[in-house]
């Protein structure tokens, strides 16, 4: 986990890039919140709630607290997934349990030949049968749940949005900036290219945050 604070992120990332440097503290912690989100919304943070017990005669059961999503549901003695629905009563969000899920191939295991799986229902239930389940949910990272190996991925985040935030207002620079390339380099650019130079590096950072974020195919959070 980060050990880094808001406000300590905040000073590394304005002594590491020019560009966050010249935006005042308020911004900056804007573009954590706003990148703290969207690293969520590719890698967010996984929790269970273990043995909720099943109460007779109840069918809606609460979200965990902090809970933006539910993912799963398990049966907490056998761990067999159950099927389940979220509901909005009131303004509050609700869970309902339901059956036991079972593969359309489930049949096929007691089977001495081979039939398509796609040839049959995708999902089947039975009965459900289960005293307690554990809830699978996600939730926003925040500067505490975020790993330090995450750091990265968020500041390339924050300096897109800073280089977005530039490039909207280029006009009202002064007329030439000086910037170093990927070499270490000084180059000088003019104000009239300064708007689409900005982007640029914006749109760059960008999809850099999306590679890093990126799950390899076959794999879950």
């Amino acid at each position: 986990m980060s050990s880094l604070t808001k406000a300590q992120f905040r000073d590394r990332l304005k002594n590491r890039s020019v560009i966050i440097n010249s935006l005042s503290n308020a911004i900056i912690e804007e573009f954590i919140d706003q990148a703290l989100e969207a690293y969520s919304d590719k890698l967010p943070e996984v929790r269970w709630s273990i043995d909720n017990a099943i109460v007779v005669g109840q069918v809606l059961y609460a979200y965990p607290a902090s809970a933006l999503k539910i993912t799963k549901l398990r049966d907490s003695d056998t761990l067999a997934e159950i099927l389940f629905q979220t509901e909005d009563q009131d303004g509050t969000n609700k869970i309902r349990p339901g059956n036991f899920l079972r593969r359309s191939y489930h049949n096929l295991l007691q089977r001495e030949y081979y039939v398509d799986p796609l040839s049959t229902e995708t999902i089947e239930s039975t009965g459900s049968g289960y005293e307690s389940f554990d809830i699978e949910y996600v939730m926003l990272q925040t500067m505490t749940t975020v790993k330090d190996t995450g750091l990265a991925t968020l500041a390339l985040y924050i300096e897109y949005l800073a280089f977005g935030y530039k490039a909207s207002d280029a006009e009202n620079y002064a007329d030439s900036i000086t910037d170093a390339d990927s070499s270490g380099a000084s180059t000088t650019i003019s104000q009239g290219n300064l708007k689409e130079f900005y982007a640029d590096q914006a749109q760059s950072k960008l999809d850099a945050f999306n590679a890093s974020v990126r799950k390899p195919y076959g794999t879950r959070g």
